[in-house]
């Protein structure tokens, strides 16, 4: 058995196969290992002319060498084989420890003739712990949204794939994953901490299989004696030919204290550190509220026309709101005839258009224009003579598949008669197309432009001789880098907002149009990025809503009738929204400029009362939002550990500021927030 130890972090691995048999934190208790028959270390895929799926596990291969020196190991395994044949492939793994981190790096060198497509580092695999089980919880991060679910427990089915059920998430938001014992507060971050934001994917796989109701089998429900547990691995796409050295990214693991809270502050700690930004000059960060109006749908429906974006304008700022986005005013109208990004003459003309924007601004109204980067519709007539040739095409060649949105009718809304779409390569000639277009709407002169869409970087660049996993997605940040660039050499308070979450757009991009529907969420990305501000999207009469852009740090973007009008078209929604928004200003220290922070020594009595907790940046002030949807008032108890007898002030919408002590009670009518603040 070799062993590599810093005294904190223990890695084992076992001498003929170079598996990993044990991976543990001395003093925090965590050994992850516990089914060493199911120990594992890397694994390719490498396909051939007669078996795509070709993969060769690194558990059976020779190891060649380890060789440990202090805290860092190297196993090399040269030469490999699988059932179909030997191959010409080395590997090295390379293992650092460094305080509570392990660092894993995959290094392949291919000689074989064919492409290594995939590689897992490291696949970890034994991950087994029948006695806390219920305790275990991993969070992933899919686009907005945070995911949870317990890691020894719960297993979500896959339907058809392998034998043994594999779960596969691919990183197109922050790229960690945390693995916590929410009793005991510890746990273990793993990270890729490339500094290319390249497509890549956590995967999951379970053996033997799950059982019902999605779950881990028991020990009674396998054959007997067979193993039970879970491979954990981070997937790369290489795509190394023959000849070609490919080196990994580091793969982290961050053993550590707490809960996801500790494993985001590592992150943020690690990204800092590479792309550090300040939003401070940037008007859609120190704004807090939007109105957003579709104006013209692919369907001809038209509600305004370019004169009338000063009239949406006034009846914004009539209820706090500085900020107007503009939909569907370009040729076609609202995802249709798309990229030709130029003003609609069934509105007005483009000078029309220009004048509408500067009117507004004269009032302190923000205009954001709406558009798209690597879409194209596909019933134009430009798109069959000519971008047809560009679109995004999967790994045999074929078109993407056409999607689309209808608005008014039943077979635009189903589908068939939308206007349709496809994903363009942006590798191609397309990127000079869009990018005319993108600068052609700064020509407009609006502060800014919302980028939609842009969340579609799960494809690979299959034609591209390198970096197929980067492609994509680097010219999506080099276009919006460019765009912004070039706006700003005539507005330097040009700024944009887009429909994404990639973390490494945060230095280019202020906001991200974001859509929450639900009454809770784990607010990860608000808590990472604070800075980063995503917008909340009041639709309907959704004052759970409101009140959740105040309780997780959403811009309050209000779209009227469904984003057919304006907020005086529902007056009683937008006169509250107003008083929210007054409330929130009138803390924006804590509120707005601060940031949530894990509520821990916080009880409410309520459970069907929500709350989150704020911290302002200097830290000395603190603030409880918390918000009720149920039927009925609710009077609430609130304890705060070690603040017995700390002055409070209580905001509630449409009351004076109400002061109390800690412990304090308080009464929250449905559909209504409240805010209770102190200093530290």
């Amino acid at each position: 058995m070799y062993s590599l130890t810093n005294g904190r972090v223990t890695i084992a691995f076992e001498e003929e196969h170079g598996v990993i048999t044990r991976f543990s934190h001395e003093r925090l208790r965590i050994d992850l290992v516990q089914e060493t028959r199911l120990a594992e270390n890397f694994r390719l895929l490498l396909p051939l002319p007669t078996w795509r799926g070709h993969y060769i596990w690194g558990k059976d291969q020779t190891l060649a060498a380890c060789d440990i020196a202090g805290t860092r190991a190297v196993l090399t395994w040269d030469g490999l084989r699988s059932t179909a044949g030997s191959f010409d492939i080395a590997v090295r793994l390379i293992v650092e420890l460094d305080g509570d981190d392990a660092t894993f790096r995959l290094a392949v060198d291919n000689h074989s003739g064919y492409v290594v497509e995939e590689a897992w580092t490291p696949a970890l695999g034994g991950l087994y712990n029948p006695t806390e089980r219920d305790d275990w919880r991993f969070q992933y991060h899919q686009m907005w949204m945070a995911h949870e679910r317990d890691f020894y427990a719960a297993f979500p089915h896959v339907g058809l794939g392998e034998a043994h059920p594999l779960w596969l998430h691919t990183y197109d938001s922050l790229p960690w994953c945390d693995l916590y014992h929410a009793r005991a507060r510890k746990g273990v971050y793993i990270g890729n901490h490339d500094l290319e934001p390249r497509v890549s994917m956590i995967a999951q796989q379970l053996f033997p299989n799950h059982a019902f109701e999605d779950r881990w089998p028991e020990p009674d429900e396998v054959t007997a004696g067979q193993a039970i547990g879970a491979t954990l691995a981070w997937v790369s796409f290489p795509f190394a030919r023959a000849g070609e050295n490919w080196q990994g990214p580091p793969i982290v693991f961050h053993f550590h204290e707490g809960i996801w809270y500790a494993a985001a502050d590592y992150y943020r700690a690690w990204f800092d550190r590479h792309f550090p930004f300040d939003k401070s000059d940037s008007w859609l960060y120190h704004e807090d509220a939007w109105q957003s109006t579709i104006i013209n749908f692919p369907d001809d429906t038209r509600n305004y026309t370019f004169a009338d974006l000063p009239a949406i304008a006034r009846d914004a700022k009539r209820y706090g709101i500085n900020v107007i986005q503009i939909d569907g005013w370009d040729i076609g109208g609202i995802d249709r005839d798309f990229p030709r990004y130029t003003p609609d003459p069934r509105l007005g003309t483009r000078d029309e258009l220009i004048e509408a924007i500067r009117a507004c601004q004269e009032m302190g109204v923000h205009v954001l224009l709406f558009g798209n980067v690597q879409v194209a519709n596909v019933e134009t007539a430009w798109f069959k003579t000519d971008l047809h040739r560009y679109t995004l095409k999967d790994y045999w060649g074929n078109e993407p598949a056409p999607f689309g949105w209808g608005y008014h009718t039943c077979l635009g809304a189903t589908g068939p008669a939308a206007p349709k779409q496809v994903n363009m390569d942006l590798t191609t000639p397309f990127r000079d197309v869009i990018a005319e277009q993108l600068r052609g709407m700064a020509d407009l002169r609006p502060d800014g432009l919302q980028l939609d869409k842009t969340n579609a970087l799960h494809g690979l660049v299959f034609g591209a001789e390198q970096d197929k996993d980067l492609a994509f997605r680097r010219a999506m940040l080099d276009i919006m880098a460019e765009v912004k660039a070039y706006g700003q050499m005539s507005n330097p308070d040009f700024h944009l907002a887009t429909e994404a979450w990639l973390d490494r757009m945060t230095p280019i991009v202020d906001a991200a149009y974001t859509r929450f529907f639900t009454r809770d969420h784990i607010p990860v990305l608000e808590y990472v990025f604070p800075e980063y501000r995503l917008t909340n999207c009041i639709m309907g009469l959704d004052y759970g809503l409101i009140n959740n852009c105040v309780r997780y740090g959403h811009i309050l973007n209000i779209e009227a009738r469904n984003l057919h009008g304006t907020a005086s078209d529902e007056p009683a929604l937008a006169a509250y929204a107003a008083e929210v928004l007054r409330l929130r200003r009138r803390l924006r220290g804590v509120l707005w400029y601060g940031r949530l922070m894990e509520p821990r020594g916080v009880a409410v009595d309520n459970p069907t009362v929500s709350f989150t907790l704020f911290t302002d940046a200097g830290g000395g002030a603190r603030a409880l939002v918390l918000t009720h949807v149920e039927r009925g008032a609710e009077r609430i108890a609130i304890t705060v550990a070690g603040a017995a007898g700390r002055r409070v002030r209580i905001h509630r919408p449409y009351h004076d500021v109400d002061e109390a002590a800690f412990p304090c009670a308080i009464e929250i009518p449905r559909n209504r927030l409240a805010i209770v603040e102190w200093a530290e």
